[in-house]
């Protein structure tokens, strides 16, 4: 991994700028610091101005765990493109099967509180029911490696087996034929004519973008870590001041 902030980094964002692109952003612990409690994420000031500038000079989207009503409730500026559930809505002429999904997940919450009885598993344990898809956080478990042993085994007996996926102190639960956040930024470069994209990250929900991205993406991760699959990084989270800073001024060139 680079820094995106170094010269082989804006080489990088100039050569997709002047090819035409589509700039694409997760929205916790990316372009908001992440908190212990989801309800209070917010973005700081300085990231929202940055935000606003480059939704008035270029194409750009949010691609989110969380659902699309959640999220515009947190966003300073409205970008072209909002999507929720990591890809379940919001994805224009791509309507999927909302039915089928909230279908899914209305059974899966009935097992969790009357079958399996997660609540019981920890005081501190929070399961979020986002209509298309349930997370289930731990960060305030009184035993965080207890908590996400049991709820990683409890999960397992769900019927249907649901799609997992890993994040910063909780798991994802997603309908096993709902799309995912790399279809989705697919989908979106289809809807814009555009096949380069600028995609940026901090967890295991994003690294399937990161390590499935063509060559003519390029990704992005908050945190330096060994094993991602993004090309590039930024050291924390406030950077992405200054990366929207330079994206806008780069677009406005």
């Amino acid at each position: 991994m680079k820094y995106l902030l170094s010269a082989a980094g804006k080489e990088a964002l100039t050569a997709m700028i002047g090819r035409g692109c589509l700039f694409a952003f997760d929205f916790d612990g990316t372009l908001s610091p992440t908190v212990v409690l989801p309800e209070r994420a917010r973005m700081p000031t300085s990231i929202g101005q940055g935000f606003q500038a480059l939704c008035d000079t270029a194409p750009v989207a949010i691609i989110t765990g969380r659902s699309v009503d959640d999220i515009t409730l947190r966003l300073p500026a409205s970008p072209k493109y909002l999507v929720g559930n990591h890809g379940a809505e919001g994805i224009p002429g791509h309507d999927g099967n909302f039915l089928g999904y909230r279908a899914i997940c209305e059974g899966w919450m009935h097992q969790i509180m009357h079958v399996l009885q997660l609540e019981r598993i920890d005081p501190g344990l929070m399961i979020e029911h986002k209509v298309y898809s349930i997370c289930m956080h731990y960060r305030l478990a009184h035993d965080r490696t207890r908590t996400a042993r049991e709820v990683e085994a409890a999960v397992q007996q769900l019927d249907p087996a649901p799609l997992i996926i890993g994040g910063k102190c909780g798991i994802n639960l997603l309908p096993p034929s709902a799309p995912n956040k790399r279809l989705a930024l697919e989908r979106l470069l289809a809807l814009e004519g555009q096949r380069a994209a600028f995609y940026v990250g901090d967890d295991e929900t994003d690294e399937i973008v990161f390590r499935h991205a063509p060559s003519n993406w390029v990704t992005a991760r908050i945190g330096r870590v060994k094993d991602s699959g993004a090309q590039f990084f930024l050291h924390h989270q406030c950077e992405m001041a200054e990366c929207l800073q330079l994206l806008t001024k780069m677009t406005r060139k």
